[in-house]
């Protein structure tokens, strides 16, 4: 009866094939008797055929080797190709946040009393800045890709793919972050020192680095009578502080006291970029995309 059914979809929706009431593509390599099936996750026609209209095109680059098995299951899952302008988005993200936590200073006093009832010792916490501008001074220095790789990360969790290509860029963006990361540490350092007018100068240059970041604006084309196709959205999966806390407690009991503060705080700058959102893959301790940083 399968078999059956196979054929039928086959005269329908070429190289797709059904098992199991579930819609497979289905195609063989070039020069090779090796047949490539991934499954398109649904059982229903209309969703296989929307699915294969959006990769059928990548199919020959497969069979003749110019794309792999694995980016070809990325385009099945929705990932696109990041392009310079994620790149600029989230570079910018970082130098808002970091702008804007400096700007807050000011006001951290009354919050911490707020919250803690005690007030914030100022040589206290300027030391305990000073130790977190050297640490990313010291990225820098050493050429640490911690920053890097939390960025590929974080687009993996939007659904973009990220080519060998982009890493010069990628590696341009996360030097950015990590002096940006530094000034702000080094507000911290100069305002709990009373060096105000130190404070005023880090806030000025971040202020600039900001605005030399931002791309120019080109007047978009008017445009009319464009028909917008809003795509149903999948089925969200496990969030991303569940799926992190099933991974502590699947790997993390083997974990150095060292490698499980390195890894949550590789995870804390993660979640605030890219916040709690459905981790896509096949389990929640393999899709967390940060599992080389994790180990």
């Amino acid at each position: 009866m399968v078999h059956s059914m196979a054929n039928n979809v086959s005269h329908k929706l070429s190289h797709t094939m059904i098992r199991g009431r579930t819609y497979y593509t289905n195609f063989r390599l070039n020069d090779s008797t090796r047949f490539i099936r991934v499954s398109l996750g649904t059982d229903s026609l209309k969703q296989a055929e929307m699915l294969m209209s959006q990769v059928r095109p990548f199919i020959p680059l497969v069979q003749n080797g110019t794309m792999s098995v694995e980016v070809f299951k990325m385009r099945l899952q929705g990932f696109r190709d990041a392009t310079k302008k994620d790149f600029d988005e989230y570079l910018l993200n970082w130098l808002r946040g970091g702008l804007e936590e400096a700007k807050r200073l000011p006001e951290l006093g009354r919050y911490h009393k707020e919250i803690t009832g005690e007030p914030l010792s100022p040589p206290d916490t300027a030391n305990e800045a000073r130790g977190y501008a050297n640490h990313h001074l010291g990225k820098m220095y050493s050429g640490d890709d911690m920053t890097a790789r939390m960025m590929i990360a974080a687009l993996k969790m939007k659904k973009l793919n990220v080519k060998d290509a982009d890493l010069d860029q990628i590696n341009r963006v996360s030097s950015q972050i990590d002096m940006n990361q530094a000034l702000m540490s080094q507000a911290y350092e100069a305002f709990y020192s009373r060096d105000l007018i130190r404070y005023q100068q880090i806030i000025d240059s971040m202020g600039s680095a900001l605005q030399n970041a931002v791309p120019p604006v080109n007047p978009a084309p008017v445009e009319q009578n464009i028909e917008t196709i809003t795509e149903a959205a999948p089925a969200p999966g496990p969030r991303l502080l569940e799926t992190w806390s099933d991974y502590i407690k699947d790997k993390g009991q083997k974990w150095r006291k060292q490698t499980a503060n390195e890894n949550q705080r590789f995870f804390d700058v993660l979640y605030h970029v890219v916040g709690d959102v459905p981790v896509v893959g096949h389990s929640r301790t393999q899709s967390l995309g940060i599992t080389g940083a994790c180990t």
